[in-house]
Parts: C-alpha cells; structure tokens; sequence
C-alpha cells in the first residue's frame, strides 16, 4: 500500500485519511469506466446520458453525504462518493450494454499486456520511431 504518501506529502496528522484513499479507490476505477462510456455516448450523439449519470452523482453524493458524514466523518463522505461513481457507472454500462449488445466481460476485462511499458507509450502516441 501507499501508506507512507500521505504522511509524506501532507505531514504525519493526515495519516489517518489513507481510510479515506482506500474507500475512495473502488470509485475512482469506476469514474475512469464512466469517463470511457461518457465519451461514447458523447461520440453516438446521446450526450443527454452522461447528463443524466452525472445528476445521478450529485444527487446520490449529496443524500448520502447527509446521512454518512454525520456518522462517520470523513469515511462517511469517501463512501458516499465512491457509492455514487459507482451506481452512476452501473447506470452507464445498463445503457452501453442495451446500445452494443456487449456483455460486462469486455467492460471490465484487465490483461497485465495493457500495463506493459511498450503499451503504454503506444497508447499514448509514442513509438519507437518518435511521434
């Protein structure tokens, strides 16, 4: 784990909120599916969708925020968020599913070869001969 960042970055007082940073990650991986699936629904002509997954966020994030922060604090208001992303993100992958006819294994599919160094620059637009 990265439990030594914070500390590092922000002082030994915010120790604790590495919590925080552990409730918040299954969100953020979330957020990054719904930012793929925002730009092609953008990209079909169906922008209307991201809109509404995106009031689907605030209004979740807020009613849970009023009901989590009170109990929890800060782990409150970090759950609440990664509650949101994620049933936003489900929201957006009902409609992909319905528009594509794909199922969820191609979605959520993680093969080590996308983490390699050589894959990275090439989705980034670097090879070998320059850019």
């Amino acid at each position: 784990t990265l439990s030594w960042l914070i500390p590092l970055v922000f002082g030994v007082p915010f120790s604790s909120a590495r919590y925080a940073v552990y409730i918040l990650f299954p969100g953020s991986l979330d957020l990054a599916l719904t930012w793929i699936l925002g730009a092609f629904f953008e990209g079909i002509g169906k922008p209307g969708l991201l809109l509404r997954a995106n009031m689907i966020v605030f209004l979740v994030n807020i009613s849970l925020n009023l009901v989590l922060i009170p109990a929890w604090g800060i782990y409150g208001c970090a759950a609440a968020s990664t509650a949101a992303d994620v049933i936003s993100g489900l929201f957006l992958v009902s409609y992909f599913r319905k528009e594509t006819g794909f199922g969820w294994g191609p979605l959520v599919e993680v093969r080590p070869a996308d983490f390699s160094p050589a894959r990275v620059m090439y989705d980034v637009g670097i090879s070998r001969g320059g850019r």
